[in-house]
């Protein structure tokens, strides 16, 4: 296998974790949506070994890619525009093809990562509010529920409930 045939597969591999991570943001969406705490958990773990996976892929790709630029000639950073510009036409497309193909996952990872942060964010924020909503029941009434029901005992029912 040639060097751009094996930085080709390389960047293959890295296309095909970037989508399994898209797809896995998008769950981890969908388990907060729904409350499914016990899938998230498994989400968030397949997301932490992917992360792995990719960290390793993108490290022998930038080795791999420097390889590539040192032998057409090209000091300084080494980067997939420069290569595709120093190779011939048909290894150029393939490249280019790639570099459009992991831009386009990337920006869209970018994207579903910022929205799933912003509802993670939302779910601790209604959390804090529940606990402290909690946490005042101690000193008098709760705002949701008549005077009468908050007695001592019924509070102690209720943070039990919610341990």
């Amino acid at each position: 296998m040639s060097n751009l045939e094996h930085l080709l597969s390389l960047l293959g591999s890295q296309r095909e974790v970037l989508s399994r991570l898209l797809e896995l943001v998008r769950e981890e969406r969908e388990c907060l949506v729904h409350n499914r705490t016990e899938r998230l958990e498994v989400v968030i773990e397949d997301e932490v070994q992917l992360l792995a996976i990719q960290r390793e892929v993108s490290t022998r790709i930038v080795r791999e890619l420097t390889r590539l630029c040192l032998a057409h000639g090209l000091e300084g950073q080494p980067s997939l525009g420069r290569l595709i510009d120093a190779v011939p036409a048909p290894d150029a497309d393939r490249l280019r093809d790639c570099s459009t193909t992991l831009t386009t996952l990337t920006t869209e990872l970018q994207r579903e990562g910022r929205i799933t942060w912003f509802m993670a964010q939302r779910a601790m924020n209604y959390i804090d509010f529940a606990l402290k909503l909690i946490g005042r029941a101690q000193l008098g009434a709760v705002p949701y529920s008549p005077r009468a029901a908050q007695t001592p005992a019924s509070l102690q029912v209720l943070i039990n409930n919610c341990a």
